[in-house]
Parts: C-alpha cells; sequence; structure tokens
C-alpha cells in the first residue's frame, strides 16, 4: 500500500495533465488556508467541547487528539481504495471497539470518539468524492468548496435543532420506561462497544450518565445473541 501511494504520487507530479485537467485551469484553485483554517477551527472548538462540557461530552482531549489521528492516518488509503475498487472500507466498529476498551462504560465517549475518528474520514472521502465529479463536471474548484461548506453548516443546524426540539418535546424521552419503548439498533450496538470486556460478561453493566449521580444498567442479556457470542469467542 505504502508502495502504491509512492507511485501515484510521483506520477501525479510527472505525467502530463489530460484533458479535463487543462480545462480545469482556466478557473482559480481553493487557496491552502481554507482548508487550514477550517481545521484549525474544527479542532479548537472541539477540544473546547471536551473541556469545557467535560462532563457532558466524556471524551477527554487526549481521545479527540487519537481520533484525529486515526482518521488522519487512515484517510489517504482508503480513499485510494474507494477511488481504485468503489469499495469503502469503514472504521466504525474498530472506532467504537477502541474507545470502548480504553474506556469501557461511556457510551456518549463512544459515540464521540466515533464521530471524530470515523465520521471526519468518511466525510473526507465523500468530499474528494464529489470533488472529482465536480472536475469531470467543469465546476469552479471555489464553488465546490462554498457549497459544500454552507450544506455542512445548514445539515449540522437542522440535526442539532431536531434533537433539541424531540429532547423538549416528548415527555420521558430520556426514562427507563421510554427507553424501553425505542427499540434502536445503534444504542444496542454502542451499548455492546462501551461495555466489552472479558469480565463482564455475565454481569450487568454500568453506563456512565451524563448526570453524576445516575448510571444506567444495562443487562449483558439485552445485547443481541450475536454480540454476546462475538465476546465470547474474543475471551
Amino acid at each position: 500500500m505504502c508502495r502504491e501511494i509512492y507511485r501515484r504520487f510521483k506520477s501525479s507530479q510527472t505525467e502530463k495533465p489530460d484533458i479535463h485537467t487543462r480545462l480545469m485551469k482556466k478557473y482559480d484553485d481553493i487557496p491552502a488556508w481554507w482548508f487550514y483554517s477550517l481545521m484549525a477551527l474544527s479542532v479548537t472548538v472541539s477540544l473546547l467541547l471536551c473541556t469545557v462540557l467535560k462532563r457532558e461530552v466524556q471524551l477527554p482531549w487526549w481521545g479527540l487528539i487519537f481520533a484525529c489521528g486515526m482518521a488522519f492516518i487512515f484517510t489517504l488509503p482508503i480513499s485510494i481504495i474507494t477511488a481504485t475498487t468503489n469499495q469503502t472500507p469503514g472504521l466504525n466498529v474498530i472506532t467504537e471497539y477502541v474507545m470502548g476498551l480504553i474506556m469501557p462504560g461511556y457510551p456518549i465517549a463512544n459515540v464521540c470518539f466515533k464521530v471524530y475518528g470515523y465520521m471526519s474520514m468518511s466525510q473526507a472521502v465523500a468530499f474528494l468524492s464529489d470533488f472529482k465529479l465536480g472536475h469531470y463536471m467543469k465546476i469552479p474548484p471555489k464553488s465546490m468548496f462554498l457549497v459544500q461548506f454552507v450544506g455542512t453548516i445548514v445539515a449540522g443546524t437542522v440535526n442539532i435543532g431536531t434533537a433539541w426540539w424531540l429532547l423538549g418535546s416528548i415527555k420521558d424521552i430520556c426514562s427507563d420506561s421510554r427507553t424501553k419503548d425505542l427499540k434502536s439498533k445503534l444504542l444496542i450496538t454502542n451499548q455492546a462497544s462501551s461495555t466489552i470486556g472479558c469480565s463482564k460478561a455475565t454481569k450487568p453493566n454500568k453506563l456512565k450518565s451524563t448526570n453524576p449521580s445516575r448510571s444506567i444498567s444495562i443487562p449483558t442479556a439485552s445485547l443481541s445473541s450475536s454480540a454476546q457470542r462475538r465476546r465470547g469467542e474474543r475471551c
């Protein structure tokens, strides 16, 4: 893989540009400081969330750095695999199990680690894919960048607004009785990965809540049988 990356990088510097590249030269390239500024802003805001809202987020600052490092390392090889095979390997399960091993019993930290470690890489690959399509469609690069940026802001705002609206409009949405009615596969997945541990396979697991005076008891029997079987094999 490393040789393939080096070979492709070297050939991109020496080979002649194709017709699409020549036609796109009439548009101005995206300034590099746009990407650097956006990355610095995102990391700064994320660090503030992990330090100021430490009890709510549950993810320590070193967990954020570790997640960003994983995304940085895997983005290039996975992008090459996606470009050549049209198949994108996912890090979602890997990030869940890694954080489940490091900090068992913290489901919110597990989800946050997955967001920064997997979703950032996945969005980067999708971003490159959109740029590739725009390259063939002869769309100005700056226009593509701005559309992606505005779309991300709008989508994130709508998602957060919808989540807060649900929390405020549905009575007792986080109560135990309501939780039993909401059969969420994602919740089961996060519980399985955040409570991983061979010594806990036969007894209830305590998940840390954002409220320090309360913990959520999740019996192991509530996990899917396949998850229990995989945990047993790993043990």
